[in-house]
């Protein structure tokens, strides 16, 4: 939110978290999953797969079996596909904090619509 007031999902989130602290994005994103107040970014996938179910889709790179899907990938796509770890969060880069992760269960709808490709 490098734009700060000038940006509009700062301004959306700014109207729909009044309460909210702004210096935080912890507390963005606390504020955000329990207050379920701007269900566009906390109910994402139930919004996609109302039009299209979930079924229909094939999904590559689980982020417990990424690698081996890529590979899969890059067979089928007879391609060779590069292996980055760009904005994962795992034990090599940033972890979730334990504050946040204890948020999972707000979205226990979406972790039901996606949980097993996870």
């Amino acid at each position: 939110m490098s734009l700060g007031v000038r940006h509009p999902q700062y301004n959306l989130l700014k109207s729909a978290l009044p309460k909210t602290n702004f210096d935080s994005q912890t507390s963005i994103v606390h504020d955000l999953v329990t207050e379920d107040a701007v269900k566009v970014f906390t109910h994402a996938y139930s919004n996609f797969f109302r039009a299209v179910p979930v079924t229909d889709f094939a999904f590559v790179g689980s982020k417990h079996q990424y690698e081996k899907a890529l590979r899969n990938l890059s067979e089928l796509m007879n391609l060779k596909l590069e292996i980055k770890q760009v904005n994962r969060r795992n034990a090599y880069g940033h972890t979730i904090p334990t504050s946040i992760r204890r948020l999972e269960s707000y979205l226990w709808q979406e972790y039901e619509i996606v949980g097993d490709y996870l």
